[in-house]
């Protein structure tokens, strides 16, 4: 199983994301820390950007550094922060403001 996820559970958020990026559980060699990831193939980072994620025998630690989560809470607040930040960009390029 190196490397690979083999357990998971998965939260999504409601609201205008549900279904497209889910939180899930991973197990690796490390143990069970979080991801965050959306349909595309991406993950969302530590710094609230989502970026490619490899194929489990091609993450690197840096990767799984940048991109994993100790708790559900961590995840959650990650995705909040996310979800704040691109709500704002939204609204800059509504015609009215919004």
């Amino acid at each position: 199983m190196s490397g690979r996820i083999w357990y998971s559970e998965k939260w999504t958020p409601e609201g205008p994301y549900e279904m497209a990026i889910f939180i899930e559980k991973v197990r690796g060699a490390s143990g069970a820390t979080y991801a965050i990831r959306d349909r595309l193939g991406q993950c969302l980072n530590h710094k609230a950007l989502f970026e490619y994620e490899p194929m489990p025998s091609s993450r690197t630690a840096p990767f799984l550094k940048r991109c994993r989560f100790d708790s559900i809470q961590k995840a959650q607040d990650a995705y909040e922060k996310w979800e704040k930040k691109i709500l704002k960009e939204l609204s800059k390029e509504a015609p009215d403001g919004r």
